[in-house]
């Protein structure tokens, strides 16, 4: 099991990591790149389809670089948790999780 996909117990904090990027034309590669005022957002969607967090801004770190202490509530079912990070043109760019245990 990943570092991104260990087990973790209720009230247990995880950490969110985005880095976001876009492709420049001009070089042919990719830049970290910020986002749009209050973007990115994270969610959490619990193994019984739940949501445990609403669409939250994320707290930037540097350029291209955000990330977020989450907690995991007491009533996350358990199961794999789908975290979606979503940018305003964007609704849902990158699927990441965490697996809840009992």
């Amino acid at each position: 099991m990943s570092e991104q996909q260990r087990e973790v117990d209720a009230g247990e904090q995880v950490l969110i990591v985005c880095k976001l990027t876009k492709y420049n034309v001009a070089t042919e590669e990719y830049e970290t790149s910020d986002a749009s005022t209050d973007y990115p957002k994270y969610s959490v969607v619990d193994y019984a389809g739940t949501e445990q967090q609403a669409p939250t801004s994320m707290t930037k770190q540097a350029t291209g670089y955000y990330y977020v202490w989450y907690t995991i509530p007491a009533d996350c079912a358990a199961g794999w948790a789908v975290v979606k990070i979503a940018t305003e043109n964007d609704t849902t760019i990158s699927f990441s999780g965490f697996l809840v245990k009992r």
